[in-house]
C-alpha cells in the first residue's frame, strides 16, 4: 500500500530554459521545451511510515522506478520521448525543486519532449 498526501504535486516556476536544469544532470539539451519532472522523497515522513533500513531504501526507489515507468508509458501514448537518469547533482536538483535537505532528496529525473518532427518518431 503506498499513501499519496494531497498537494503532493507541486509545480515550480523554474522554466525549461534555466540553466540549472542543464547543470543538474550535465546534459545541454535539457533546456527548451517539454516537462521535467523530478522523482523526490521526504525521508523523514517515510522512514515514519514505513521504518528504516535496506528494506525502506528498496521500496523508495521501487516505486520512485514505478512512477517513472508510468509517466514514461502516458508520454509514450501521445507521442511524446523522455529521456531519464537518477544521476543528478542532488544540491541543483534540491535548488530547483525546494527542498529540505536535512530531510528530502531528489532521486531520479524525467523529461518529457515531443520530437523536432514527426519523421523522428517513424
Amino acid at each position: 500500500m503506498h499513501a499519496y498526501h494531497a498537494g503532493a504535486l507541486d509545480l515550480r516556476t523554474a522554466g525549461l530554459h534555466d540553466t540549472r536544469l542543464r547543470d543538474c544532470a550535465h546534459q545541454y539539451w535539457v533546456l527548451g521545451t517539454g516537462a521535467v519532472l523530478f522523482f523526490t522523497v521526504d525521508w523523514h515522513a517515510f522512514e515514519h511510515a514505513h521504518g528504516q533500513g535496506p528494506d525502506a531504501c528498496t521500496a523508495v526507489l521501487t516505486e520512485c522506478g514505478r512512477m517513472a515507468h508510468t509517466a514514461v508509458l502516458a508520454a509514450g501514448r501521445t507521442g511524446a520521448g523522455t529521456w531519464m537518469t537518477p544521476a543528478i547533482d542532488e544540491q541543483v536538483a534540491a535548488e530547483l525543486c525546494g527542498l529540505d535537505t536535512e530531510l528530502e532528496e531528489a532521486l531520479y529525473m524525467l523529461k518529457i519532449g515531443m520530437p523536432r518532427n514527426t519523421e523522428d518518431t517513424q
